[in-house]
């Protein structure tokens, strides 16, 4: 079974997806005492820790790798060429 290639709706939608969890992450960082844990980390902050990582990994993502592959499958999108079969 051949795959179907992603419509703009769906680029679109996966790229929100990934800025609407950053602004999540961001807000859930901004009620964390997160000085606290990073500088005395205890037993009861690895949520804090866990999603400081988080966050981190998604920023790095979304900065420095994001607008490449949203232009690349933009850029493949654009261009596709329809085969009958």
């Amino acid at each position: 079974m051949k795959r179907q290639p992603p419509t703009l709706r769906r680029i679109l939608i996966e790229a929100a997806a990934l800025v609407a969890a950053h602004f999540v992450l961001l807000q859930i960082l901004a009620r964390v005492n997160l000085l606290e844990h990073l500088l005395a980390p205890g037993a009861d902050s690895r949520f804090a820790l866990g999603v400081t990582a988080a966050f981190l990994l998604l920023r790095v993502f979304l900065f420095v790798f994001a607008p490449g592959w949203l232009l690349a499958r933009l850029w493949l999108r654009a261009t596709r060429t329809s085969v009958a079969e």
